[in-house]
């Protein structure tokens, strides 16, 4: 068996289990015959334990960036403002990782897809209001709350 050969199986079969799609023997890829009517219950298992992995990740990220933002809050620095930026960058990155591992490729994707770049659009914009309220050493606690709670309800709609 060649080196090639044994790589396009193992890719087979490692999306034969990621997927769920049954595979009929001795046929091209171009040829393989999916089952559509369910996944496979092992890949079903896997997928569900990676969503409550990531879940978990999520929310322990979100309990560091509710506590920044307390911290921001007592201190408007510009240092605090780095280091709530840098978590919220951090729980973008994996909150988008994750949504694109998981989710199955289904006819309604985009709609998600379209939902996702509105929320992240609407976060660019509150972080940056944010860091001219701080930027411009805002003496009001009001304006800087109602800023970091719109970012932090906008990072947990981009969860559901």
């Amino acid at each position: 068996m060649k080196v090639d050969e044994a790589h396009t199986r193992f890719r087979e079969f490692e999306e034969t289990i990621i997927l769920g799609k049954e595979r009929t023997r001795g046929k091209k890829t171009s040829e393989v015959k999916e089952k559509e009517d369910k996944p496979h219950p092992f890949a079903e298992k896997i997928r569900q334990a990676t969503k409550d992995a990531i879940k978990v990740e999520l929310s322990k990220l979100i309990v560091q960036i509710e506590q920044k933002g307390k911290e921001l809050l007592k201190s408007p620095t510009y240092e605090n403002l780095l280091d709530y930026k840098e978590l919220i960058s951090v729980f973008i990155k994996q909150a988008i990782s994750s949504i694109w591992q998981v989710e199955e490729r289904k006819v309604g994707r985009f709609v998600k897809t379209q939902k996702v770049q509105i929320i992240l659009k609407k976060i660019d914009e509150k972080m940056l209001e944010l860091t001219e309220a701080v930027l411009k050493k805002e003496k009001e606690p009001l304006i800087l709350a109602s800023r970091i709670d719109e970012i932090q309800g906008l990072l947990i709609d981009l969860l559901g």
